[in-house]
C-alpha cells in the first residue's frame, strides 16, 4: 500500500495583524514559532511528521523577537528563543530564569524553542513545562492578540493581558489567538532555588521545585514556592507562604512546623514518590538555613 502525504500550505505574514487575518480565513491553522511542538508529534520508528494542513510562520515578525528591561520590569517577545533568553546577562534577567532555562532540553532544542511556543504548548496540552511554575511565582502576564468580531463590520485586532495564574485555567488557546509578549514585573527577590528531581523507572516525569524569597536584616519578608511535575497542576500553598513571611530567621520550632506542613501539602499529589517528597522538604529547609546564614 502506498500512503500519500500532502505538504502543508505555509503562509508568511509580515505583521501581527496580517497573521491574525490569515488565521481567521483558514480552517484550523497552526502558528509556527520554533516548530518544537509540531516536531514532537513524530512517532517512534517513523520518519513522517503529523503536520497541519495550514501553517502560519511567525519568522518574519521581528517585533516579536525583542526583549527589553525597564524600571517596571521585563518585556519579552514571544518569538525570543530560550537560548537567546539564556544569553542575556544574569543581572538583567528576573531571578530564577537562567537556572530554569538550563533545565529545558539541550542547546539545539533551546535554539529553536521560543518563549511563546513554550507557554502555548503547555496551555494547549495541559502540560506545565519547566518555566510556567517560575513565571507564575514572578506574577508574569501574557499578552494575547486576537481579532474581535463586530456586527456588520470587519473584525479588528484586539489585545488582552492575562496573568499566567489565570491563563492556566483557560481551555487552551484558540487557533486564531496569538501570544505576542510576556511581561514580568520588577521584583527584589534575593534568594532563589530551582531544582529538578529526575524521573526514574517508576516515575514518568521529573518533579520541579521553585522557591523565591526576599530577606532583609534576617527577616523573611516574603516567600513563594511551587511544586509541579511539568505535566499537571502547579501547586502553591499561599496560606503557608503568608504564615512564614515576616518571620525572623532562623525559624522557631513553630515556624519550622508550619513550613513542614505546607511542603507536605504541596507534595501530597505525589505521595507515591516518598523519596522525591522528602527531597523537596529538605530543599525547603536547606533554602531557609542558607538564607539565615
Amino acid at each position: 500500500m502506498v500512503s500519500k502525504h500532502t505538504s502543508p500550505r505555509v503562509l508568511f505574514p509580515q505583521s501581527i495583524n496580517e497573521a491574525l487575518q490569515m488565521a481567521a480565513g483558514e480552517n484550523s491553522p497552526v502558528f509556527w514559532a520554533g516548530g518544537t511542538g509540531i516536531t514532537a508529534s513524530l512517532k517512534p520508528n517513523s520518519s513522517l511528521l503529523n503536520l497541519p494542513k495550514v501553517i502560519i510562520s511567525l519568522r518574519m515578525l521581528d517585533e516579536l523577537t525583542r526583549a527589553s528591561r525597564s524600571e517596571l520590569g521585563m518585556e519579552i517577545g514571544s518569538m525570543v528563543t530560550l537560548d537567546r533568553l539564556a544569553s542575556i546577562r544574569r543581572r538583567i534577567l528576573p531571578p530564577g530564569i537562567p537556572e530554569t532555562l538550563a533545565l529545558i532540553g539541550n542547546k539545539p532544542l533551546r535554539c529553536r524553542a521560543t518563549l511563546g511556543g513554550h507557554i502555548a504548548q503547555a496551555l494547549n496540552r495541559k502540560e506545565q513545562g519547566c518555566l510556567l511554575p517560575l513565571l507564575q511565582l514572578l506574577e508574569a502576564t501574557v499578552e494575547i492578540r486576537y481579532l474581535r468580531e463586530r456586527p456588520r463590520r470587519k473584525p479588528i485586532s484586539a489585545v488582552k493581558r492575562i496573568p499566567l495564574t489565570q491563563l492556566e485555567n483557560e481551555e487552551g488557546l484558540g487557533s486564531s489567538q496569538l501570544i505576542t509578549r510576556v511581561n514580568i514585573p520588577a521584583s527584589s527577590w534575593n534568594f532563589v532555588v530551582v531544582e529538578k528531581l529526575p524521573s526514574s523507572e517508576s516515575t514518568a516525569s521529573p518533579l520541579l521545585f521553585h522557591s523565591l524569597a526576599r530577606i532583609e536584616k534576617s527577616v523573611l519578608t516574603d516567600w513563594r514556592a511551587a511544586v509541579s511535575d511539568a505535566t499537571g497542576r502547579i501547586l502553591r500553598n499561599r496560606e503557608t507562604e503568608a504564615v512564614v513571611s515576616g518571620r525572623s530567621l532562623p525559624f522557631s520550632d513553630r515556624d519550622r512546623s508550619a513550613l513542614e506542613d505546607g511542603i507536605k501539602w504541596l507534595t501530597k499529589p505525589w505521595e507515591d514518590r516518598p523519596e522525591d517528597c522528602a527531597a523537596v522538604l529538605r530543599l525547603a529547609f536547606d533554602f531557609m538555613r542558607k538564607a539565615a546564614e
